[in-house]
């Protein structure tokens, strides 16, 4: 009972930590300009008053309209901003169009395509982690229901480990091409503020929704290891349980030791 125990506990909390981890991951991977609502970055500059956002994801990215109000925005009157989000497309550049939205020319060759190529990982992330969790929710039901086998045993338990581990590393090798990109066009912004001082760059959600879906990951890997520790602690509890069981047999005497197996009452000398 104690080992269906010790996985159930667990297996509950490692699946919604990587329930977590998935949800967050999905949200990355469907980022500006699929919703644009969720972005790595936002480059900002001030332009008579308003503000200019250009706002960048895994696949491409979106230039807003510049709003004067929370509902209303201000008409588009220079032919050479095109507003709109571009096209999905595994890689990007900055491009002419933010370049031109944003007064800042020098922009357009701040990315390479080969760079933001790489981002590709948070989606490969997200379907590494969806598997992971697919894995947990059935160890947690395998724990729940005695009826369709054994629980999951300590081989089990290490190769869901190794995996998770797996998918936990391109997690951050993913967040580490993120930081990358955004650290690549802040240094070109650090040289354009010096001709223009309005362009800024700010840090946006998806990089947070990375820190706190490899954290879930990370969290639910100290499960897996804990559990595999209790695991092998139990399973050497009830080995030592039947060698003693075994031992204290064959201290019997011959007689007697063989009629306890063979389920007989053994004479012990007295007189009926």
């Amino acid at each position: 009972m104690g080992k269906w125990k010790v996985q159930g506990d667990s297996a509950a909390g490692g699946m919604l930590l990587l329930g977590v981890a998935t949800f967050l991951l999905l949200f990355c991977s469907i980022s500006a300009p699929i919703i644009d609502t969720v972005r790595m970055f936002r480059l900002v500059v001030n332009i008579n008053g308003y503000k200019r956002y250009a706002d960048f994801g895994i696949w491409g990215y979106c230039v807003p309209p510049i709003k004067t109000g929370k509902r209303t925005s201000l008409p588009n009157f220079d032919p050479s901003v095109i507003e709109g989000c571009s096209k999905s497309s595994l890689g990007y550049t900055v491009g002419s169009v933010v370049a031109s939205s944003l007064r800042a020319p020098a922009l357009e060759t701040a990315l390479s395509k080969v760079h933001t190529a790489a981002l590709v990982l948070v989606p490969v992330a997200t379907g590494l982690a969806f598997i992971a969790f697919v894995l947990s929710v059935s160890v947690f039901f395998t724990s729940r229901s005695k009826s369709i086998g054994a629980p999951a045993g300590v081989k089990t338990i290490t190769g869901i480990f190794i995996f998770n581990s797996f998918a936990t590393l391109v997690s951050i090798i993913a967040f580490v091409v993120q930081i990358t990109v955004v650290a690549t066009i802040k240094g070109r912004i650090s040289k354009i503020r010096a001709t223009n001082g309005n362009l800024t760059l700010n840090w946006d959600n998806m990089i947070w929704l990375m820190v706190i879906a490899i954290i879930c990951q990370i969290m639910n890997m100290v499960v897996l290891f804990s559990t595999r520790n209790g695991l092998v602690a139990h399973e050497k509890h009830e080995q030592k349980t039947v060698s003693k069981t075994s031992r204290k047999n064959n201290d019997l005497p011959p007689l007697i030791h063989d009629k306890v197996h063979s389920g007989e009452k053994a004479y012990d000398g007295s007189v009926p």
